[in-house]
């Protein structure tokens, strides 16, 4: 649940024709978090589209203290008079855009993991979205490497050397991963899950 701290503002400029519109809208909201988790980071999130010349471009950036921003950058024609003509047009217009996700160290997540008695590794990932508006593309990748997690007061052994890889689209979830040391031996995991059914 978001707190009550959070403040925002939107900035909205239209001009131009029906033909020819030209749009700038920026949203910006500061110091979103999350309620009763002081421990979680305030994030500011700020959101740009604009759009002339046929076309139009999005960027978004979040943005957390001491951490690099996530951001998405998109983009795809913008015609609305042509669109108002004829809807199937707008179903057929090409997208792309890409969500790049930072690099992200888990050791600061180690208090969010009731009994961790150590958490280590970084995390870092991407989306790629393409095709037509009508029938998107979207294939992501997370990779986490040099993991690892220590638990309190548990069986769990130690787990060292974790590294994984998970790749998805619309349709497939397929991951590899390895666990260097754990119990005196090593784990490897290898699977995919279809979430489209036939």
């Amino acid at each position: 649940q978001i707190d009550d701290k959070a403040t925002g503002k939107v900035d909205l400029k239209i001009a131009g024709s029906l033909a020819e519109p030209v749009v700038d809208v920026v949203v910006e909201i500061r110091d979103v978090g999350v309620a009763e988790r002081s421990d979680i980071p305030r994030t500011d999130v700020t959101l740009k589209v604009q759009a002339k010349d046929g076309r139009a471009e999005v960027f978004a950036e979040a943005i957390a203290k001491d951490y690099a921003p996530a951001t998405l950058k998109a983009e795809m024609a913008f015609l609305p008079k042509k669109w108002a003509e004829d809807m199937d047009s707008l179903m057929a217009e090409e997208i792309a855009g890409t969500l790049d996700l930072p690099r992200v160290d888990l050791s600061r997540f180690q208090s969010l993991i009731p009994g961790a008695e150590e958490l280590g590794g970084v995390t870092e990932g991407k989306v790629v979205i393409a095709g037509i508006v009508s029938a998107p593309s979207v294939d992501g990748n997370l990779k986490l490497s040099g993991g690892k997690l220590r638990m309190k007061g548990t069986s769990i052994p130690p787990l060292d050397g974790i590294e994984f890889e998970v790749d998805a689209d619309l349709e497939t979830v397929k991951f590899n991963g390895a666990v260097a040391s754990i119990a005196g031996g090593d784990l490897k995991i290898a699977g995919s899950l279809q979430l489209k059914n036939e």
